[in-house]
Parts: structure tokens; sequence; C-alpha cells
């Protein structure tokens, strides 16, 4: 028997030496994030895309509410109307159908220059992919630029590109709906909120409105694969501005109290 082998397991943990402490200052394996393949991330799309698409989500959004009955109620739309500078939506995200959800609902003259932003790493075929999974993604890469004009990011790994597209569609007056905490909620309550809205708020001076959504993770859990009945609510709030002090994370802070307040109200309601 190795007698150093049995020692070393049995000895007791040294107090001078934490587990703990270990496991913080080891180092920790980079996983490298999925290659992207190339695909056209530009908006809009060419007008037959946007015509053929747009008319084809209208058709599977109100024929899957018909069938599956399920009720929509909106808030707080007609605030769009009062701003005439570009605007960014910003609302808790719960389920995938949130941005087709929200998009279609918009007034036709505010959705026609509004964008999605959405990650490029979720949707983008990758390499080492099968082929027929490769091209499903870049179908539905096309489908999502024509129908809701997603604007795809790429945030793998932490690394972001094709930023300079939100800054253009910006400068150029669109409006964005864009959620803060950048990945869907597992709880329904509101996660993580990055930094982007309000430094986009403060480099524009653009107002942003705080939405909520509930419901669409009763009819497409994350996980789900198919849709199943429930009730639906969309609400947007005031227009909020960024202070020329505030710290972007005082904003953000704000900015969920906002959101958080919205859907308080709704189930008050």
């Amino acid at each position: 028997m190795n007698t150093t082998q049995f020692d070393e397991k049995t000895l007791p943990p040294d107090p001078e030496t934490s587990p703990i402490e270990d496991l913080e200052t080891a180092p920790v394996a980079e996983v490298p994030p999925p290659r992207l393949l190339e695909v056209e991330t530009r908006i809009p799309a060419s007008l037959p895309s946007r015509l053929i698409h747009r008319n084809l989500l209208r058709s599977m959004v109100f024929s899957g509410r018909k069938s599956l009955r399920i009720p929509v109620k909106i808030e707080g739309f007609e605030r769009l109307d009062e701003i005439d500078a570009p605007f960014i939506i910003a609302p808790n995200h719960i389920s995938l159908i949130d941005s087709p959800i929200m998009h279609i609902y918009l007034p036709r003259r505010h959705a026609n220059r509004t964008a999605v932003v959405g990650g490029l790493d979720f949707f983008a075929p990758r390499e080492g992919s099968s082929t027929r999974e490769n091209l499903w993604r870049r179908l539905v890469v096309r489908f999502i630029r024509g129908a809701v004009n997603v604007a795809l990011i790429n945030r793998s790994g932490g690394d972001y590109s094709n930023l300079e597209q939100i800054d253009e569609l910006l400068s150029k007056g669109w409006n964005l709906v864009i959620f803060p905490e950048a990945t869907r909620s597992r709880t329904g309550k509101l996660g993580r909120m990055r930094l982007g809205v309000a430094e986009l708020a403060k480099r524009y001076g653009c107002p942003v409105m705080p939405a909520h959504i509930s419901g669409t993770d009763q009819v497409l859990p994350v996980g789900g694969a198919f849709p199943r009945t429930g009730r639906i609510t969309l609400r947007i709030g005031a227009p909020m501005a960024i202070g020329a002090d505030e710290s972007s994370r005082t904003f953000i802070e704000r900015l969920g109290g906002r959101i958080e307040a919205l859907g308080t109200e709704e189930r008050r309601g």
C-alpha cells in the first residue's frame, strides 16, 4: 500500500488553508465561444422580404391567438405618439415570443421604424454544426430580419460586435426595443440588467420607455417547443430621461424599478 497516498487522504484539512480560497484562486478553464458563420444582419431587409415575412408572422400570431384563445391586453402604447425623437423601449424578457408580440402590437407608423436588438450568437449558424441545422438558422435569421427588424449583435464570450449598427440606427432616427436583461428570466422576476440602454440614452439623449410583458412565459416558456394557452399583457410606462450627471448604473436601477412597478400595477388591476 502506498502510505503516502493513504496519509494524504486521511489527514484533516489544514486550518490555514481554505478550500473556498483554493477554488477562488484556481485558474478557470475558458470555454471558447462558438465560431459563428457569416450571415446578413443589416436592416431593414429588402421590401419583398418585409412584406412576405411580416404578413406571415401576423397570420401565425393571430391564427394562434384564435385557436388557443389567447387574449392580449395592451396599455400605454399611446404614449409613443407623444414623442418626436427616437426612443428606446426597454421591456423585461421572459419568452422567445416577447420580441414578435411587442413588435406586432406597436402602431404601424412606429413599427416600420423600430428595430429589435437580439443576440447574433443565439440565432446565427455555427461552425461545426450540421448543414441542416445551419440552413435552419439562416432561414430564421432571414425571417426575423424581415418580420420584426431584428438587429443582431454578437455577445459570444463578452465580445460585442455590430454595435456600430445600433449607433447607425439611432442616428438615422430609428427606435429600438432592447431587453436590458439581455437574456430571458427563468423565474419571471427581473434579472441583472446591463448598462447598454443607459449608455445609448446618454449618448443620443433619447427617452427610454419602461415596458412590462406578462403571460408570454405561460404561452411559450423557456425550453418550450409549442405554444399553449395563456393571457398576455403588454404595458408601456411614461418616458424616462437620464440625468446629465446621472451614472449609467443609477439610471438602470431606476429603470428596473419602473419596469417592476408596471408589473405590480398590472397585478393589482
